[in-house]
């Protein structure tokens, strides 16, 4: 779908859809500390062998806020993001992870895989069947810090290797979101969704 390589980018308002790549289906992102600021974008039915989604190679600060990353696949790790090395930190702010696959393997990373020293702050998040879970931080020295954010799957749906450390900050739920309809596409939240109210209440816009 798109590469950027050694730069600064801000992508808004955008459809990235059916792509196949080797690297990041939707978006490959190889740093030499670039910013990336992804804005109003819908990443959707990607595939890749690396991130599905999105890749993050190295050095790079990725900013995701009020994207969407749904029903991307990967014939190996990172069915939604893979962060491949390190020096990588993404903050996801009003995102949505969903529906995203990887090998029948807990170390491949349905939704997000991560190694070797990443920092990903989230709020506002909701994650749900990403398959065969919805985070795999390996190797070592990741830090994930959630805070608001709803996983639809529990909290057990989650592989978590030594020295890396999930961090539960305040308001996180554990329950279906009742999208419109999810099994097609539409991931906007019904009126009787659980996460309506209870998003972070220093959000811009609309605390709620």
């Amino acid at each position: 779908g798109l590469d950027c390589a050694n730069s600064n980018m801000t992508l808004s308002d955008a459809l990235i859809q059916d792509n196949v790549a080797r690297d990041g289906g939707g978006i490959a992102i190889e740093g030499n500390g670039g910013t990336v600021n992804v804005e109003r974008v819908e990443i959707r039915g990607n595939t890749s062998n690396y991130g599905g989604g999105i890749r993050c190679l190295s050095n790079v600060t990725l900013n995701l806020t009020n994207v969407l990353i749904v029903g991307n696949t990967t014939t190996n790790i990172g069915g939604g993001i893979n962060n491949w090395s390190s020096n990588i930190t993404i903050n996801m702010t009003n995102v949505t992870l969903y529906g995203n696959t990887a090998p029948n393997n807990p170390d491949k990373g349905g939704g997000i895989r991560a190694r070797l020293g990443n920092e990903i702050n989230m709020v506002n998040v909701i994650f749900g069947g990403n398959f065969p879970n919805d985070i795999r931080l390996a190797h070592a020295s990741s830090v994930v810090n959630i805070d608001y954010c709803n996983f639809t799957d529990g909290d057990g749906n989650m592989n978590v290797a030594n020295a890396n450390s999930l961090v539960w900050g305040d308001g996180n739920i554990f329950e279906d979101p009742l999208f419109e309809d999810a099994g097609n596409g539409d991931y906007h939240l019904t009126d009787g969704s659980p996460c309506i109210d209870t998003g972070d209440p220093n959000s811009d816009d609309d605390p709620d």
